[in-house]
């Protein structure tokens, strides 16, 4: 079994502004494809298509500017 060791989160509730529905969906599903040296897994195996595009929609959906300090 492979474990995240990492302690980096994506800052999500921005990334709407950033990418687009297709890269979302393709990230989600297959990470690796996109970064090869990413720890995120793979989710093609594990969620059906249908949850995965849902996802990726919602996460279209984030697109509050992040607070300046």
């Amino acid at each position: 079994t492979s474990r995240c060791t990492s302690t980096r989160r994506p800052f999500l509730s921005a990334i709407g502004l950033r990418r687009e529905i297709v890269w979302l969906t393709t990230y989600i599903a297959e990470p690796k494809y996109i970064h090869p040296g990413t720890v995120m897994p793979t989710f093609k195996d594990v969620l059906p298509n249908e949850q995965i595009e849902d996802l990726a929609r919602y996460l279209g959906t984030q697109r509050e500017h992040p607070a300046k300090p």
